[in-house]
């Protein structure tokens, strides 16, 4: 009986062809998801990450991307963006309101946060939005 135990021990120790097989296998997918990795941040390098600060990202035919508080999501308007923003508002995400015709104000839940407010040719700048 031990006899049976030290052979079954040391046949666990070795993998067998099958094994072997599949770990390289699993290397060569686990190389192929890390080279896949690698492009897609290649692909991305430059874009900006997300503050209340101007953003670089210009708008083309599908729109302006990494905006701050944007959650992935691309818009083709600056409209489209303060409807999204004011959305979020909701759960205390800032935004930007209308306070009369072609200025907003930046609204916070910070009580003391000072008062921004921008015009709209100001935000479509800040922002990357074409005129």
């Amino acid at each position: 009986m031990l006899l049976f135990a030290s052979v079954a021990s040391s046949a666990c120790a070795q993998p067998t062809p099958q094994q072997m097989a599949k770990t390289d296998a699993g290397r060569d997918m686990e190389k192929s998801n890390t080279e896949k990795v690698k492009a897609a941040m290649a692909a991305s390098a430059g874009q900006k990450g997300a503050d209340i600060g101007a953003v670089d990202s210009g708008e083309d035919d599908q729109g302006v991307a990494d905006l701050p508080f944007s959650r992935g999501k691309t818009f083709t308007s600056l409209d489209e963006y303060l409807a999204h923003l004011k959305e979020g508002g909701a759960v205390d995400l800032p935004w930007w309101r209308e306070i009369q015709p072609g200025v907003y104000e930046y609204v916070t839940n910070k009580t003391d946060a000072e008062r921004k407010t921008a015009t709209r040719e100001e935000l479509m700048e800040r922002f990357g939005f074409a005129r």
